[in-house]
């Protein structure tokens, strides 16, 4: 079977991760932050233990992320003197930039990049649906159970901030001939917390750095220059919350994602042994990115 070419899509995040961490069953009760979560039974998370190493992440992460970086301090982490939850999620929620015509023809927007909202969430469903069905040749028959997933998964993780943010980028009708309604041209999601990802079998990135996965474009808006545009966004954001380091994945299979990352200053930290092949699964690059604020 010939499977389509895409610009990029990252292993889709299956919601069962989403479902096993970030939902709350029966008994479940909500502290003061939505990151310290409690049962009846003091100490459990989702019906199972709580380590105490999560309790530390999630805490680490509630408590301590960069605001100015401390050159005489080693420590990635430092302290805001105000709740760092409610500061972390107003700048990922409110997060929007726009890209201006770069052939100078218009001072309109050509792109607008922001965080996803619900009025985005099935057309960035169907997005990801074609392009995880087609990347993976998956059968029509499969693509409606496969679409409930992913719409599940997004309406879980829109309201993950701040430990994870999908950015849409948005192209205003200003900018399209006889437009009548602004288009989705892409979605990438940033995860700042490792509970928001799948575990993999090999070449996991650390879990204290910014994951990008999920990252894909519209077909028919592929090869304008999009892809790169989201790629800016998520970094800019990311400078912004203090890391200075990016990971993702990408498919061997994958050769023009494979060319953007590698031209947009991405480089090979790991590749997947051949024998992971063998479970079905497609070997993948683990890549590294070291920002640098403009």
């Amino acid at each position: 079977m010939m499977r389509t070419q895409l610009l990029h899509i990252n292993h889709v995040e299956w919601p069962k991760a989403a479902q096993r961490e970030h939902r709350y069953p029966p008994g479940v009760v909500r502290t003061h932050s939505p990151f310290l979560r409690t049962t009846q039974r003091e100490g459990r998370r989702g019906g199972r233990p709580l380590r105490s190493r999560e309790r530390d992440d999630d805490n680490r992460f509630l408590d301590e992320r960069l605001e100015s970086p401390d050159p005489s301090k080693k420590s990635k982490f430092v302290r805001f003197s105000t709740p760092t939850e409610t500061i972390l999620r107003e700048r990922l929620s409110s997060f929007r930039k726009e890209y201006k015509d770069p052939n100078g023809e218009s001072d309109d927007a050509v792109l607008v990049v922001k965080a996803l909202s619900n009025e985005w969430i099935d057309s960035c469903a169907d997005l990801l649906t074609e392009s995880f069905a087609d990347s993976m040749g998956y059968m029509s028959v499969y693509k409606k159970f496969l679409r409930n997933q992913i719409g599940e998964y997004l309406n879980n993780h829109v309201r993950l901030l701040p430990k994870t943010v999908i950015l849409v980028g948005i192209i205003p009708r200003s900018a399209i001939d006889d437009g009548q309604e602004d288009i989705l041209a892409g979605t990438v999601e940033i995860s700042f917390a490792s509970s928001t990802r799948t575990k993999h079998l090999t070449l996991n990135p650390p879990q204290d750095m910014p994951y990008l996965c999920n990252m894909a474009v519209q077909p028919e808006q592929r090869g304008k220059g999009y892809g790169r545009l989201l790629l800016d966004a998520a970094e800019q954001l990311i400078l912004s919350t203090g890391y200075t380091s990016v990971f993702l994945h990408v498919r061997h299979a994958d050769p023009p994602a494979l060319s953007l990352y590698r031209t947009s200053g991405f480089v090979e930290e790991g590749e997947d042994w051949s024998i992971i092949q063998v479970f079905g699964l497609d070997r993948r690059y683990l890549m590294r990115k070291s920002l640098a604020k403009k």
